[in-house]
């Protein structure tokens, strides 16, 4: 999915660097690419250990985990972004994640769930020095978000702000900014007390041989929950998506994401311009019980899955029955957030298959 882009307040020439990793031979699919080009090109080590391990284990399934995103992390995030999206993220994306200034959560392949009888240290050794440190889980999927005043354009707070509803927070700043009163850069303490109550949503995806069993949407998911139950003064998450990209209009969609406004040529893909939408997910914090969206993420799985995709309705239905007892048994209190005032924690701790 292609959700982020520089924007400038003129509403044109929205340019993101263009990604050169892609090859017409269509190594791998993606929906961020526009159609015309054809497809990208595997850049991660993830497809070939995975092919070797499910010709291995035809009738296996891999195991999956959620937790937030860590600092080595970035050796993996890398490939996946550069095979993912057609735009290029620099040194300083991924030193945002290092350093805590963009959160994010991953889904990771638990590889010491390997059959003994697939010869995964032989092949694990071989990629370990691509990863840039032992491996022993792969990233499969991917949420990255920030709060930070220097990666968000005011112009995007101002439209968000005005969408906000009727008697929610920042209704004062919804008048201002109708009398073009709203100004961020004449007081930047100002400007950052207004970043915290809005989420970006800068980038998400998942690997292609993990689709179509609901990682995309439980991310979404993590996200939504964790902001509504961790950080209160938090009004609405929002995303830029390139119109062409109708697998992730239809799941923002879906998740009750609000098509906030339309920009034309808001990217510059391959020498090509394209519009980009402007969705938001807004909080209705009047309402307790949107309190328990955390609790209840598991509830989102879905029950009826691709056939052909490692026969996985049965486990998949095996794993909700039992995920659904582990979070209503602890309330999800035992989430491993460690101290779950602190955004900076690194686990959540919910094992099974999923997208």
């Amino acid at each position: 999915m292609l959700t982020s882009g520089n924007f400038d307040n003129n509403n044109s020439n929205i340019v993101g660097v263009i990604n050169g990793n892609y090859d017409n031979s269509g190594d791998t699919t993606s929906s961020a690419f526009p159609p015309e080009i054809g497809n990208p090109k595997k850049c991660s080590k993830i497809h070939e250990i995975y092919s070797e391990w499910k010709n291995s284990n035809p009738k296996k399934n891999p195991i999956i985990d959620f937790r937030k995103i860590v600092s080595t992390d970035t050796y993996q995030l890398s490939d996946l972004h550069k095979e993912l999206f057609p735009i290029s993220y620099d040194d300083q994306f991924y030193q945002g994640i290092s350093s805590g200034l963009t959160q994010g959560w991953v889904a990771v392949w638990k590889l010491d769930s390997l059959d003994s009888n697939f010869n995964d240290k032989m092949t694990l050794n071989e990629h370990n020095s691509h990863f840039g440190s032992d491996v022993s889980e792969l990233i499969i999927g991917f949420i990255t978000t920030s709060q930070d005043s220097r990666i968000i354009k005011d112009n995007d707070y101002k439209h968000v702000i005005k969408s906000i509803p009727e008697g929610f927070l920042l209704d004062s700043l919804k008048r201002d900014i109708e009398n073009d009163s709203f100004d961020i850069s004449v007081s930047p303490q100002f400007g950052e007390s207004i970043y915290n109550h809005l989420v970006y949503i800068l980038t998400m995806g998942v690997v292609e041989e993990f689709r179509f069993l609901g990682i995309a949407k439980q991310l979404l998911n993590i996200v939504i929950g964790y902001y509504q139950k961790f950080y209160p003064q938090v009004n609405a998450i929002f995303l830029h998506v390139v119109e062409y990209n109708n697998n992730a209009i239809n799941l923002y969609k879906k998740l009750n994401f609000v098509q906030t406004l339309y920009w034309n040529n808001f990217y510059k893909i391959y020498g090509g311009f394209y519009g980009a939408f402007l969705f938001t997910y807004f909080y209705d914090r009047s309402n307790s019980s949107n309190l328990n969206i955390f609790d209840n993420i598991i509830s989102n799985y879905p029950l009826v899955q691709k056939k052909n995709k490692y026969s996985l309705v049965e486990y998949l239905n095996s794993f909700i029955s039992n995920s659904s007892k582990y979070f209503k048994r602890n309330n999800m209190k035992n989430i491993n957030f460690n101290n779950t005032s602190d955004s900076n924690n690194n686990s959540i701790n919910n094992t099974g298959n999923v997208q």
